[in-house]
């Protein structure tokens, strides 16, 4: 092959790797947003809860729980959250914290909209290939670690301030700031969530890895 023409072959190659790898850093990190948001809007759902709550077994008062995610979902006032626990009462700062919390809820939807028509755009904009596809997930999965380790070395560093930093911008200085006898802490106490903070970090990197298992290139059987 004369040199002219290898050196724009190699060319061209090195400009398609390039578009592979672009188109797969656009979508990959997308997913992950957009999986972790779908989960941590169906685990409010009041249905979907009352189904996994029980089940964890992390408070003697899934009644009152549940009463709680219900209320969050509706447009009651916070008195009627307050008549509607039965094993205990909340106090006036818990009632507000949770007013607070269901405003954050009430953005979920349109966060997941948001994100799940970013998605959609961009594949139909890009038009991946199989491979693409399977290089995105791999991409996706490097976004996660990434965030993984960020968000659990800030946690370990400081767990105090941490916390405080993801709480601050959704519940202000004081919302959140709850006694530690408090009833909400006996509904939702800290091994609830754990389990929700796993559930919404290591599910999108199941659904991914799933995907790229499922879009890995396919070996061509010879027939002899």
């Amino acid at each position: 092959m004369p040199p002219d023409t290898l050196n724009a072959s190699i060319a061209c190659e090195s400009t398609s790797s390039v578009r592979r790898s672009w188109r797969a850093w656009v979508i990959g990190p997308f997913e992950v947003l957009f999986a972790m948001a779908l989960i941590v809007w169906l685990l409010t759902l009041p249905a979907l809860f009352d189904w996994y709550y029980p089940a964890l077994r992390v408070s003697p008062h899934p009644n009152d729980a549940s009463q709680v995610v219900r209320w969050l979902a509706g447009n009651k006032v916070e008195r009627a959250l307050y008549l509607a626990t039965v094993d205990g009462k909340l106090r006036a700062k818990e009632l507000r914290h949770f007013s607070d919390v269901r405003r954050v809820f009430r953005n979920l939807p349109q966060v997941v909209a948001g994100l799940g028509l970013v998605l959609s755009i961009a594949a139909l904009a890009l038009r991946p290939s199989r491979q693409e596809l399977a290089r995105a997930q791999v991409s996706g999965l490097t976004f996660w670690a990434v965030l993984l380790l960020t968000v659990g070395g800030l946690a370990w560093w400081n767990w105090a301030l941490f916390f405080a930093w993801v709480h601050h911008p959704f519940f202000g200085d004081t919302s959140w700031r709850l006694p530690d006898n408090c009833y909400s802490l006996q509904l939702f106490p800290g091994w609830f969530w754990r389990v929700m903070a796993a559930t919404v970090l290591l599910t999108p990197a199941a659904a991914l890895a799933c995907l790229a298992w499922l879009l890995r290139p396919r070996q061509k059987v010879v027939s002899t």
